[in-house]
């Protein structure tokens, strides 16, 4: 569903939908080598919702929220692929979303200043198919700057993981690690990117 309102300053997408997946295919890192899985069966389904609102001339706005209600692989999963009956999928999480806010005006005749905040959450959710690893985390993002009124020049400063939020985005098993600290069933994986200033400089040529 598409729609727009208030005399066109709002715009709203929605979309609820639902996939059922045979014999599907997976790619799983055992900690030594990877294998591949068949999940017999599996279903996703949720609903998805877009808005995008100018509150004013020069301050606009972005949400979009995706809910699942499901996405799990089928209890009729058995054999090597037992591990993944009634498991939910890996980067799946029930809530996720992300905010946008920007803020874009002139300051003379010459150049614009703008700013924008943008925030992404990620609920509980799977790292891995064969790991009980769970992640959630809130990713914050700030900039500001100036541009010139024809964009032919911009100078910005920007931060992104402001509030340097550690958070895995891949893990897996890693067995030999493990004998060397004591702990077979060690777990390790790659982080997020941490906290990020940047001043950017940017200029056209035509």
């Amino acid at each position: 569903m598409k729609t727009a309102y208030a005399d066109y300053r709002g715009r709203l997408n929605a979309a609820i939908f639902r996939s059922e997946f045979d014999d599907i295919q997976l790619n799983v890192f055992t900690g030594t080598q990877y294998e591949i899985f068949n999940a017999k069966t599996a279903l996703t389904q949720g609903i998805e919702i877009e808005n995008t609102f100018a509150h004013t001339e020069h301050f606009t706005s972005f949400v979009a929220v995706t809910y699942l209600d499901d996405t799990s692989f089928g209890s009729d999963n058995t054999g090597r692929a037992a591990f993944l009956a009634d498991r939910n999928m890996p980067a799946a999480p029930e809530w996720a979303g992300v905010m946008r806010l920007n803020y874009d005006r002139p300051l003379n005749d010459m150049m614009n200043w703008y700013t924008n905040l943008n925030v992404t959450y990620m609920g509980d959710h799977w790292i891995a198919n064969n790991l009980d690893v769970e992640e959630t985390y809130t990713i914050l993002g700030l900039a500001a700057g100036l541009r010139s009124a024809d964009d032919v020049w911009d100078v910005s400063i920007s931060c992104k993981n402001c509030t340097d939020e550690t958070y895995f985005i891949a893990a897996f098993n890693q067995p030999f690690y493990g004998l060397f600290e004591g702990d077979a069933a060690a777990t390790t994986g790659y982080l997020g990117e941490p906290r990020t200033v940047a001043l950017s400089v940017s200029y056209h040529y035509f």
